[in-house]
């Protein structure tokens, strides 16, 4: 019910973005960016998965609105707390849109910076709102992992950066060769080699700065390399395929009815908001907003390495100018407007061919049957659990996590002789 709300609120985002277009103009895109947002199939599938990434994208898509409405307010500092509490909340969930802040910055003093006192206020009212729903965590951290330092959220930000930006990476999360498979073990092995090579028992605080300066050293060293690796993970966001990840589009698929449908992709959106992106610059300084809040995202990504997760937010910056090329596009050829339709037509070929690259491979079997495997064990469907271990062996015979389930799971079957 919580995701759903997104699509009114894109359409809101949407029509008040393009509103200089004309009314006409910005109330098809916001009809065409709702109904890509209600029927966007990466939404669906973290809903049904129940994971953060809807709530960050609907965090996200709040502050967009609030921060929109607050320019032609009489009490912008309300929206601008409101919108502080919103990304709060989001950052709570992952911290990456806290590089959306200077965006917003720029944002008060463009639509404030000629009332400089409602700008304090609303500066006062959004870091209180912003720092509201983190305090439960730093006071945590504060009072059970002191050794943590005094980071908003995580302290796992350098360990992120590095394996992202590393003589190993492919900028698609994979993981140095001293780092065991698994989200269990990897924080420890970042945190133990980094011991090793420092001669003592880092802080987290000391773990997440060695392994940034270890990222920057990269970068002052091997140049070219760090700058191919970037150039390819900026193709890794704008591809069609969903980064793989520890969640796969095949659960979906399977397990709920939704999976079936022919529901808006990543595919369609990305090209569509290529193209609106290069088209909207007339539409204004209301754009700019999300302008800044797209451009954010693609850098995070290409700072960092490129998961579905961490990419799926930017779908809310997207969207409504993915909204407004097909509105452009739908209206000008009804328009029989030949000239502006083959330059929309032509930039969404643009967007279409950039995301049709063959960049990113198949999703891993071994990895894909081993997550369909722990599905069927979670249920109790034990023989099907058994099949998936069976094909992620087979798939990948070093895959060890399937060999440990499948022997557990045969114990619990009283196969003991299997087991072992």
């Amino acid at each position: 019910a919580a995701g759903a709300l997104a699509a009114p609120l894109l359409y809101k985002v949407t029509e008040r973005a393009f509103g200089a277009l004309g009314a006409a103009t910005s109330r098809r895109a916001a009809w065409a960016a709702g109904f890509l947002a209600a029927a966007y199939g990466p939404s669906l599938f973290f809903e049904s998965r129940l994971l953060g990434e809807c709530w960050i994208l609907l965090a996200n898509v709040a502050a967009l609105w609030l921060l929109g409405e607050a320019a032609d307010s009489r009490r912008p500092w309300a929206h601008w707390g409101l919108a502080g509490a919103a990304l709060g909340v989001s950052a709570a969930f992952r911290p990456t849109v806290l590089a959306f802040l200077p965006v917003a910055a720029v944002w008060g003093w463009v639509t404030l910076g000629g009332r400089k006192p409602e700008l304090a206020r609303a500066a006062a009212a959004f870091a209180l709102g912003l720092w509201l729903p983190l305090l439960p965590f730093q006071l945590r951290n504060r009072l059970g992992v002191p050794q943590a330092g005094g980071g908003l959220t995580t302290s796992s930000g350098g360990v992120n950066l590095y394996l992202g930006n590393n003589p190993e990476a492919d900028g698609l999360n994979q993981a140095p060769s001293f780092v065991r498979y698994g989200p269990d073990h990897q924080y420890q092995d970042f945190a133990d080699e980094a011991g090793r090579r420092l001669g003592f028992p880092p802080s987290r605080a000391q773990v997440s700065a060695y392994w940034s300066a270890e990222a920057r050293r990269f970068w002052r060293e091997q140049p070219g390399a760090a700058a191919w690796l970037a150039l390819r993970k900026a193709g890794y966001f704008w591809n069609h395929k969903e980064a793989p990840d520890n969640f796969f589009l095949e659960i979906f698929r399977r397990f709920t009815r939704l999976g079936a449908l022919p529901l808006v992709s990543w595919g369609l959106v990305a090209p569509l908001g290529f193209a609106g992106l290069l088209w909207g610059w007339s539409a204004g300084r209301r754009t700019w907003l999300l302008y800044g809040y797209a451009l954010t995202y693609f850098g995070v990504c290409v700072a960092f390495y490129v998961l579905s997760r961490y990419r799926f937010p930017a779908a809310a910056g997207l969207i409504p100018f993915a909204g407004l090329a097909a509105a452009r596009l739908l209206g000008a050829l009804q328009e029989r407007a030949w000239r502006p339709a083959s330059g929309l037509a032509l930039l969404t070929l643009a967007g279409l061919f950039l995301s049709r690259l063959p960049l990113i491979g198949e999703e891993d079997p071994g990895t894909s049957h081993y997550s369909m495997a722990v599905v069927y064990a979670n249920r109790g469907w034990k023989d099907q659990a058994l099949e998936e271990y069976r094909a992620s062996v087979a798939a990948d015979p070093s895959f060890r996590a399937s060999w440990m389930n499948m022997g557990l799971l045969l114990v619990g079957m009283n196969r003991g002789s299997e087991a072992a």
